[in-house]
């Protein structure tokens, strides 16, 4: 697992298992790679938010009841960041994020992308949504968010 630590102007990729740079990360939205020569994309974490269709009842001597209707469409958000490099300068990294969301929306595709984590965690997801945030100046770091709905767990 790569870990990630930034200081003014500059942010290190650390491999620990081999000592180097390189290294995939903990978290792969599957399609969404950094684009060669620009800078990074990273992913950094996974918010899943899952749960079923209920409705409790509480009747009038006090017994409690709970429906159940299935499971309902889980919720999960991507969050990452795009390494701005000197000067601010994202190169292609930033038209890359905005292409792959373009790309793969439901509207647009009416499929699903797959989102890996640890083994044997992935999801297939409908991409409904994306928003990018201020970019931090410190660290020359800009934000993102891919949002979307849990089609199956994988």
């Amino acid at each position: 697992m790569a870990i990630l630590a930034p200081s003014r102007g500059c942010f290190f990729k650390i491999n620990p298992e081999s000592g180097g740079a390189e290294g995939s990360g903990f978290y792969k939205v599957e399609g969404l790679t950094s684009p060669a020569d620009s800078s990074a994309i990273l992913v950094n974490g996974v918010h899943i938010k899952d749960d079923d269709v209920v409705m409790p009842v509480i009747t009038l001597e006090n017994t409690r009841i709970l429906y159940s209707f299935g499971a309902n469409f889980g919720e999960v958000t991507v969050t990452g960041s795009i390494l701005l490099g000197k000067a601010g300068s994202a190169g292609d990294a930033l038209k890359t994020l905005l292409d792959f969301f373009k790309s793969n929306r439901v509207s647009e595709k009416k499929d699903t992308i797959t989102v890996s984590g640890p083994p044997g965690a992935s999801w297939k997801l409908f991409l409904i949504g994306m928003q990018l945030s201020e970019p931090d100046p410190q660290f020359h770091i800009q934000p993102f968010s891919l949002i979307g709905n849990i089609a199956q767990p994988k």
